[in-house]
């Protein structure tokens, strides 16, 4: 697995507007393969983008770059009704930004499409399906299997998934706290350009915990 720093790419990522950063996403998505670097450098320009501007598009971006893609697959703009069509067509990205869409509007509706494209081992919507399973949202709380979908995201180097694994860890929910396993989770997040996550860790340190 090709590991790239987003914090690294962050930083550079400042000196570009919104659409410039997702152009420059764009051009390494589009000259990758699953096993270049230039696809995790895609993903980090996409996911410092839909987090430093809220970009619904860029996120939508990211997660194109989860599946198999050709540049017909990256639309300059996207509304709802588009998505829905794309999603019809069976495109895991558009199935798993719906679940986003409906997140705050219906619940169900999200785990709907969040668990058809976990089913379809889209890490992204595992990760999203897991933090319904640890909160108890939309379905019964059940921990045990939240971890599980969180370690399958978080194999895949999805930063979020990371960060609620460290959080577990760090606090023992739903077991026993190990902070070794919490740093090296937090670590990883950090990593991948989770905010927060080196807040927590220097918390840990300050708590003489491992890190």
């Amino acid at each position: 697995m090709i590991v790239v720093h987003v914090k690294d790419i962050a930083q550079q990522a400042k000196h570009f507007t919104l659409y410039e950063q997702i152009d420059i996403g764009l051009q390494y998505a589009l000259k990758a393969n699953p096993t270049d670097p230039d696809l995790a450098q895609a993903r980090a320009w996409f996911w410092v983008a839909a987090n430093h501007y809220d970009s619904f598009l860029a996120h939508y971006y990211w997660a194109i770059t989860w599946h198999e893609f050709s540049a017909q697959d990256f639309p300059k703009e996207i509304e709802l009704i588009q998505l829905k069509q794309i999603a019809a067509e069976g495109q895991l990205a558009a199935i798993y930004m719906l679940g986003l869409f409906y997140e705050t509007e219906d619940t169900v509706l999200a785990i709907e499409y969040y668990r058809y494209a976990a089913e379809r081992d889209f890490y992204p919507a595992i990760n999203n399906l897991a933090d319904k399973y640890e909160h108890g949202l939309g379905m019964r709380q059940d921990l045990e299997q939240a971890v599980a979908l969180y370690l399958r995201a978080a194999e895949h180097n999805i930063a979020a998934a990371e960060w609620s694994l460290g959080l577990l860890y760090a606090y023992g929910t739903g077991g026993e706290q190990d902070h070794q396993l919490a740093c090296y989770w937090l670590q990883r997040a950090d990593q991948h350009g989770w905010q927060g996550a080196d807040d927590m860790i220097a918390d840990l340190q300050r708590n003489s915990c491992y890190c």
